[in-house]
């Protein structure tokens, strides 16, 4: 049986409150939507619900498009997955958003973990009223510890969580550490989303590949003053020493990211991965709106031609669990 390609879009503005949603969502979005439905494939919306509930709290007009671009793509067979980053949890704004100083949801109490997985499913479910959440994915992936996670995803019927990328690890205030995980391209779990067990969710990882860490650096550098369409801005960041060192450490050992890769790297990512598994494996390639340029579309368009021409299906979710 043939393996599942699942491409993911995490649906968002940026973490620290900025960015604009017609150039960093809704335009970009669109463009995805348009070469998908050229090529015949589904996405896979991670809508980082917290925000848009508290940006139309606040009244922000692109709201009502962003409801209608999601209704849209759901009417034509795109799915909707829960992505929720917590500093955006009622944040107000003052002439820029205040979004508070917490960004990991493990680190909040279980009460709170439950009502922001409550709200946004809630959210979502106001927009699109037949949809029903399978898949859920945390803000930067920080989802460690876990349990506490998995049990309120358990608890709301959220079949999947890919926030996993085997491989990879950050310190800093975004902390994860996925460097041990069981070898496959799946796994079901108890809790702790590293490690295999018999629960009810599924942890469908996010692919990654071993490559030279020199190619590593060498696109991280092409694509860092290219990485945003036009118009989309985080901004100025400070630096931390502690995460810049962190992703030194980690090259070497790549997402499946077609807003940063070219097709070529991408598929020997994604050769390199089905290796992990037997058949029918899931192979989940991430981007992000914010980061989809015409050298990321251009990119995923021939990744996903060569994965069907190597026999690959593209699916949702949904689709590969059946």
């Amino acid at each position: 049986m043939s393996d599942h390609l699942v491409v993911t879009v995490d649906y968002e503005v940026f973490g620290n409150g900025r960015g604009c949603v017609d150039a960093c969502v809704l335009d970009p979005a669109e463009r995805l939507l348009r070469l998908a439905e050229e090529r015949g494939f589904p996405l896979t919306f991670f809508v980082e619900a917290t925000e848009f509930a508290a940006m139309e709290q606040a009244g922000v007009e692109s709201i009502g498009a962003v409801k209608d671009q999601l209704r849209r793509a759901h009417a034509r067979g795109h799915d909707i997955g829960l992505h929720i980053h917590p500093q955006w949890w009622k944040a107000p704004y003052n002439g820029r958003w205040e979004v508070l100083p917490q960004s990991r949801i493990a680190d909040l109490p279980p009460d709170r973990i439950a009502a922001l997985i409550e709200d946004g499913l809630s959210w979502l479910t106001n927009v699109v009223p037949d949809w029903r959440c399978t898949a859920f994915r945390a803000g930067a992936l920080s989802i460690q510890p876990s349990e506490v996670v998995v049990a309120a995803l358990n608890e709301m019927g959220i079949a999947i969580d890919s926030s996993v990328a085997p491989g990879r690890f950050a310190a800093g205030s975004s902390w994860f550490d996925f460097r041990h995980v069981p070898d496959g391209t799946w796994w079901r779990t108890d809790g702790d989303v590293c490690t295999a067990g018999t629960g009810r969710l599924v942890e469908v990882p996010i692919a990654t590949g071993r490559i030279s860490p020199r190619a590593d650096l060498a696109s991280f550098i092409e694509n860092r003053h290219t990485r945003n369409p036009p118009g989309c801005s985080p901004g100025p960041r400070p630096r931390n020493t502690l995460e810049m060192a962190s992703k030194v450490a980690s090259l070497g050992r790549a997402m499946l990211d077609y807003c940063r890769h070219d097709q070529p790297l991408l598929s020997a990512l994604a050769a390199d991965w089905t290796t992990r598994g037997s058949d029918r494996n899931p192979v989940v390639c991430i981007g992000h709106t914010k980061n989809t340029t015409d050298r990321a579309l251009a990119s995923l368009g021939s990744f996903v031609d060569h994965s069907r021409a190597a026999g690959m299906s593209a699916s949702t979710f949904g689709q590969w669990l059946g």
